[in-house]
């Protein structure tokens, strides 16, 4: 564990990754944005709504209030690292666009975080 100060490398760092997905479907569903945001309450409906559904979040924070939906969680980065490459490899976007398949969602940016890093307390 790193100490108050200390520059946090892969040395130094523990903690854990969670894996989720991949989200496949329509751009136009994924821009239901509404569907990928939860409520301002933990028990309001739009929450509970947003708890059970499977488009990806609008924030990478929010995967973490999914935790029933994580497909897999590593303490070692070289296999979440073997894990995101299969994902990519599988649903990679080149092959996607050439075969007008719908929207893949497997991590950040276009794409949904499959992966979310947390930090052991």
């Amino acid at each position: 564990m790193s100490s108050v100060g200390e520059k946090l490398t892969s040395q130094n760092w523990a903690g854990h990754w969670h894996g989720f997905g991949p989200w496949i479907g329509s751009g136009d569903t994924y821009r239901q944005e509404g569907r990928r945001r939860p409520g301002e309450h933990p028990g309001d409906p739009q929450t509970r709504t947003f708890l059970e559904e499977k488009l990806p979040p609008m924030m990478t924070g929010h995967w973490l209030m999914r935790r029933r939906q994580v497909a897999a969680t590593w303490t070692d980065v070289e296999e979440a690292v073997a894990w995101l490459k299969a994902q990519y490899a599988t649903y990679s976007p080149l092959v996607r666009e050439r075969t007008a398949r719908p929207l893949t969602a497997p991590w950040s940016g276009r794409w949904s975080a499959p992966w979310t890093r947390c930090r052991a307390a």
